[in-house]
């Protein structure tokens, strides 16, 4: 009760702060609210790797109804959103997905955030034409396609982690060379709380090598770009409580892309991706390979925009619990069009025929209305129809795959109003979203009467919600002042009950929390950085008849940071506390995530 209710003392006291500065700050040289990629506070013109926190799921964790499921210090963290299942929402590297075919999951801690320059965020009908299944959200890391700056990171923290990247680039002529190196380490053990008493967590030790190497050419038309990814993650996995086991996993990834952009009448883009990945658990092998061809076309006559596709990707997979090899092979050819009426009204439709072998799959569908009311004020209405197929694993795992699952097919209906003022001190953005989805044979895996997990469809499921994103820039006297506040409302249940699973209609879906907030204070003084992020999580259930649940937590963090301007470059320092109130919390069941911990760091960058 003490811990519950010093929680809700620290989510009164920020919203508080939070209003206060909403409403009774002073406009004076008021700061210009940029297009926010993710609402996580950061510097102005900060790339991923010259981002000064423990990694980028703390960005994700900051931002408007992501929810991250942590395996523990060591395991695997996935992402789900707006209610979705962590399948249903995909991280893409410039448009190719990156997640695995036969988990059909984006493993957020195999991948190192560093050697990228930006990301974008899209959820729901936002991500429906670009990427193939999304229900939830589509995160698309993007590479800087040009020569890029030098820099070292280098961070120590709590529990034996240790961090260091480093960035360089070239370039003669029109030509570019960049490379990226990343290592990232945890030690053997972490501390926790459970039930108020400290314990330790053991087998937890990770070690991560990564590189990421670049080469381009660029004409006044054309641009040639190579990219080659490398990386292999060793770690043991943490056993759940009351157990000690010392399961180990190693991960080795390889992947290319090469793309060719055209500027001319139809401004070709085409892409060549290559990945070969392999996951040793103990004893167990698994390895899959995967071709990806992509074209986009686009072309501007008068008030329309035209936008053509065509995507191809075959995957093959091999692994010691499959009865035999498994491969899919997928097509799909699209029409996008954007059509400006007047400065008021826009539309877009757009159409997508997918294939998978010579089996011809229910097109998808967007239709969009956006109408700016006032110069500041914009609102849109969409409607999507989108499909997802079984992943490999839901198909041939054994035990617990099923081969005649269904796709998943939904039907969306998506409402956005935003607020901008960039005109009128402080400088303010509202986001509001609403949405309502309906999903037909939705996939999940779920524990029947002999306790095995089983892939199955469920018949029916309604998700819907309330997305709520304030950002607020202003100063007061010398201090620049950055405010945000996310409030996520969700509700995904089954409508349709399946036979052997006890009483599950109309109960809320696994790890599905029904309410979220996020609130972010950052305040600049000079080249003095404080900044303080406190995130909440309703209760998540773990269980399909709703009877048994993960409590909600309310985690704080804390940073600190000076950067001292090099007459090229900067150097930056940083000291950062991670769930500095040392509560007990769960994003998985049974595996406890770290207490109290502290991170030390220091950046230095040249343009």
């Amino acid at each position: 009760m003490q811990a519950l209710s010093r929680s809700i003392t620290q989510l009164l006291f920020f919203t508080s702060s939070f209003l206060f500065c909403l409403y009774n700050v002073q406009a004076q040289d008021t700061l210009s609210l940029q297009e926010v990629i993710v609402s996580a506070p950061r510097s102005p013109g900060d790339s991923l790797r010259h981002v000064s926190s423990n990694s980028i799921t703390q960005m994700l964790d900051q931002s408007n109804n992501i929810y991250l499921k942590t395996n523990g210090g060591s395991g695997s963290i996935t992402f789900s959103a707006r209610g979705g299942s962590s399948s249903q929402s995909q991280i893409f590297w410039d448009g190719i997905q990156i997640g695995s075919p036969m988990l059909a999951l984006s493993d957020l801690s195999t991948v190192a955030f560093s050697h990228f320059e930006s990301l974008v965020i899209e959820q729901g009908n936002e991500a429906l034409w670009a990427h193939s299944g999304i229900f939830g959200a589509a995160v698309n890391l993007q590479e800087l396609e040009e020569k890029q700056g030098t820099g070292i990171n280098w961070q120590l923290g709590s529990f034996g982690q240790q961090k260091m990247s480093g960035t360089t680039g070239f370039d003669c002529g029109n030509f570019y060379m960049n490379s990226s190196l990343s290592y990232n380490e945890l030690g053997d053990t972490y501390r926790y709380r459970d039930s108020g008493a400290k314990a330790t967590q053991r087998n937890s030790q990770l070690q991560q090598f990564s590189h990421l190497h670049q080469l381009g050419l660029k004409t006044p038309k054309d641009h040639l770009h190579l990219t080659t990814w490398w990386t292999n993650t060793q770690r043991g996995i943490p056993p759940i409580i009351g157990t000690n086991t010392r399961d180990q996993q190693r991960d080795l990834s390889f992947r290319s892309k090469f793309s060719w952009t055209h500027t001319g009448r139809f401004n070709p883009k085409l892409t060549f991706a290559y990945r070969k990945e392999s996951i040793l658990y103990n004893a167990l092998y698994s390895e899959f390979r995967d071709l990806q061809q992509k074209l986009i076309l686009s072309h501007n006559i008068d008030k329309w925009n035209f936008q053509g596709l065509l995507n191809a990707q075959q995957s093959i997979a091999e692994a010691d619990n499959y009865t035999e090899q498994a491969a899919q092979f997928n097509t799909s050819l699209g029409l996008n069009v954007n059509y400006t009426f007047n400065e008021q009204w826009q539309s877009e439709f757009a159409f997508k025929q997918q294939w998978q072998k010579d089996k011809l799959l229910p097109p998808v569908l967007l239709g969009k209305m956006i109408f700016h009311a006032h110069k500041d004020v914009k609102i849109s209405y969409s409607f999507g129809r989108n499909i997802r197929l079984p992943s490999l694993n839901d198909l041939f795992w054994q035990p617990g795959g099923n081969p005649d699952l269904k796709p998943e097919h939904s039907t969306s209906h998506q409402f956005d109003l935003s607020y901008y003022s960039p005109s009128i001190a402080p400088d303010l953005k509202v986001l509001l979203g609403l949405y309502h989805s309906k999903v037909s044979n939705w996939l999940q895996w779920q524990v029947d009467d002999q306790n095995i997990w089983l892939a199955q469809n469920l018949d029916a499921v309604i998700s819907q919600g309330l997305d709520l994103d304030i950002q607020l820039r202003s100063r007061l006297n010398k201090i620049q002042i950055f405010s945000d506040l996310s409030l996520s409302l969700s509700s995904t249940k089954n409508k349709a009950p399946n036979r052997g699973f006890g009483e599950t209609y109309n109960k809320q879906l696994l790890y599905s929390p029904q309410f979220q907030c996020r609130i972010g204070q950052r305040l600049v003084y000079n080249s003095w950085s404080l900044q303080a992020n406190l995130h909440s999580n309703s209760r998540r259930y773990i269980n399909p008849e709703n009877t048994e649940s993960l409590d909600a937590f309310v985690i704080l963090d804390l940073q600190a940071s000076h950067r001292w301007p090099l007459p090229k470059g900067s150097i930056e320092l940083w000291l950062a506390s991670r769930n500095i109130t040392d509560i007990s919390y769960f994003q998985v069941a049974q595996r406890p995530l770290p207490g109290r911990s502290f991170e030390l760091g220091l950046g230095f960058h040249l343009p």
